[in-house]
């Protein structure tokens, strides 16, 4: 028979293992085959042409030998609906695909020749529609997705795109309330149990998983089974894969986190750009350039290489984020840091890179006015003062400027790379408010010990040290505008109250020898210069008026005086029960420790505001016990609020 013709025939079929049932008609089909013999190793010319499902249209034509089978045909595909494979779709996902229509042109070789199936040829679909089945919202969508270029052989597998163009695709990721992954979930199929990814501040999910047998002691059948297990062959090599290009235009993507309440939400539009050189060679780098923006006015960017096919991961991307609007992100800012965002800007530059599953991330974050507005009722929150720590990392600008690196392998079951971006980022404002002054002293100089002034005991004057840990808080504060400064009305009685009681004895022997001298004294801490040097009778001489005029009466000195005999050592007994006397007479109050706690606070507010721009009222005197004896002198120590 040379020729074999079949016109306006019809083929209905019908797959009653899924439910419901896959049903495909061909028609009308028209079928032709020439050089039809009784040997079966001579090829049959044949062509064929049918619509299905009375929509899209199936054309096929070229050399079929029926043995040994091989096949040398091009086909075309034009709008063949893919919804007819749905039950398909449904055993293995939990999504339903409502649309897409599959067209395509093809050269197809299959023989016993390696390799024995060849393929080549351009593969588009339009329309494509699909719906997550537990929450009913689009899952994954596109206008149009063409792959052009295509070239598939099997065995040896192997897989060559030179371009995939998706023109208006959209895709949609939801953490869902336990903190899984919606994509997981619609792909892992109907019932199956996800392994929810940790969250800052939660736990993994545990995944539902039959229990493995436990080991019974002494058997050998055991041993040898683990033994078999380990010394198992690895599998097959990956198939080979390259794509030369692909290219993004007009697409979107839509983020959802129900893990949070409120729910957060954002979407990623008008997303365009490219990845070139997609390999599963060892040592290939596909350059990314995508750019977008988050809700229209907060432009996006990812630019690198990855090389995602290859045995061995490796990203070198940075990521980018400008003027991001910082009260969307409420429900993070309500649940992680206990407050609301009234107002903020957020701009970072991200840095990820992977090489042999080795992770080195560099987080460079801005936020601009960030402002705070209601406590939420957050179990989560960080037992932390937030406001403080933001007023200490914002610069006079109303910018937080911050540097957050990551590092650690993929390999560790326990690295979750987002709560240890939360947990740095915690860390950094622990140290904030743990540590104020510290922080301040490095940036704006005078060192860590920023917070302490120290004092000689009974003295309110300001040291060399002091005026320049003064000079350093005046530009930290000027820095940091928002911070205010509370300096303590304090002393410490053990010091301070001797030298008060020796300041007094000083300034009364002064006043009597300017008495004496007919000359004004200058007011001292120590007694006035000789008076130590002086001869102990002169010394009786100028305190028994004292003592007369204090303690009433000419001194009555003890026997053990009085009974002396040397005159240079009896008036040496003199003198120091004369000066003993008065020192013992001299009484200093609390309100005399008070009034020197309020020189000393007075004279720290002065160095801060004279000649300064800093606010007065940002700099409190409070009364508290924020004082300390420190190497015989007196510390105070300044806080911040």
């Amino acid at each position: 028979m040379h020729e074999f013709a079949l016109n306006e025939a019809s083929i209905s079929a019908e797959d009653r293992s899924t439910s419901p049932a896959v049903k495909v008609l061909l028609a009308p089909l028209s079928l032709k085959a020439a050089d039809v013999s009784l040997d079966l190793s001579k090829p049959i010319t044949m062509s064929l042409d049918t619509h299905i499902n009375g929509a899209g249209s199936l054309s096929l034509s070229g050399a079929v030998t029926p043995q040994p089978l091989s096949a040398d045909v091009a086909l075309k595909l034009d709008g063949i609906e893919l919804n007819t494979v749905q039950p398909y779709i449904a055993q293995h996902t939990s999504m339903t695909l409502l649309g897409g229509r599959l067209s395509g042109d093809a050269k197809v070789r299959y023989g016993a020749k390696k390799p024995a199936v060849q393929f080549a040829g351009n593969i588009s679909v339009a329309g494509l529609r699909t719906v997550d089945n537990a929450l009913h919202d689009p899952f994954i969508n596109w206008d149009r997705l063409d792959l052009s270029g295509v070239k598939y052989q099997h065995d040896p597998d192997e897989l060559d795109i030179d371009q995939v163009t998706a023109r208006k695709l959209y895709a949609r990721v939801i953490i869902e309330p336990d903190t899984s992954l919606n994509v997981k979930r619609v792909l892992a199929g109907p019932g199956a149990t996800v392994v929810a990814p940790a969250v800052p501040g939660g736990v993994p999910v545990a995944a539902t998983a039959p229990a493995a047998p436990k080991p019974v002691p002494g058997r050998h059948a055991r041993n040898k089974s683990v033994r078999t297990a380990a010394a198992a062959p690895a599998g097959p090599p990956p198939m080979p894969m390259a794509i030369k290009k692909i290219v993004l235009h007009a697409s979107q993507a839509h983020f959802t986190d129900l893990s949070v309440q409120p729910n957060f939400s954002a979407g990623i539009q008008s997303i365009e750009g490219t990845v070139l050189g997609l390999s599963s060679k060892a040592n290939s780098r596909a350059k990314v350039d995508i750019h977008g923006a988050v809700d229209a006015f907060s432009p996006v960017s990812i630019t690198g290489e990855v090389n995602v096919l290859g045995p061995a991961l490796y990203t070198d991307l940075a990521l980018s984020f400008r003027n991001m609007e910082l009260s969307t992100f409420n429900p993070y800012s309500g649940k992680f840091a206990g407050y609301n965002i009234t107002k903020g800007k957020l701009t970072t530059e991200l840095h990820y890179k992977v090489d042999g599953r080795k992770l080195d991330a560099q987080h460079h974050i801005t936020v601009d006015q960030l402002e705070f507005g209601d406590k939420t009722a957050s179990k989560d929150a960080v037992s932390l003062p937030i406001k403080l720590a933001v007023a200490l990392l914002k610069d006079r600008n109303g910018v937080i400027d911050l540097d957050i690196p990551v590092n650690g392998t993929l390999d560790d079951p326990t690295f979750r790379l987002g709560p240890i971006i939360w947990k740095v980022f915690v860390n950094i404002l622990e140290k904030a408010v743990t540590a104020p002054f510290a922080l301040l002293g490095a940036l704006f100089g005078g060192g860590p010990d920023l917070q302490f002034v120290d004092f000689s005991p009974g003295t309110a004057d300001l040291d060399a040290a002091a005026a320049d840990k003064d000079r350093a808080m005046v530009k930290a504060l000027t820095e940091r505008p928002q911070i205010k400064i509370e300096v303590p009305i304090a002393w410490v009685s053990d010091l301070d109250r001797p030298a008060l009681v020796e300041a007094h004895f000083a300034a009364q022997v002064r006043e009597a020898q300017s008495a004496k001298t007919g000359k004004s004294g200058k007011k001292s801490a120590a007694p006035a210069p000789g008076f130590e040097q002086m001869d102990p009778a002169a010394k009786v001489e100028l305190l028994t008026p004292i003592y007369v005029k204090d303690i009433g009466g000419e001194p009555k000195y003890p026997e053990a005086v009085t009974s002396i005999k040397t005159k240079p050592e009896l008036a040496a007994a003199k003198a120091a029960f004369l000066s003993q006397a008065l020192h013992d007479h001299i009484v200093i109050t609390d309100s005399d420790l008070t009034a020197l706690g309020q020189q000393r606070a007075m004279a720290i507010q002065q160095a801060l505001l004279t000649g300064t721009q800093l606010d007065p009222a940002r700099v409190f005197l409070v009364v508290n016990d924020k004082a300390k004896s420190q190497d015989g002198r007196v510390r105070l120590e300044m806080s911040l609020k």
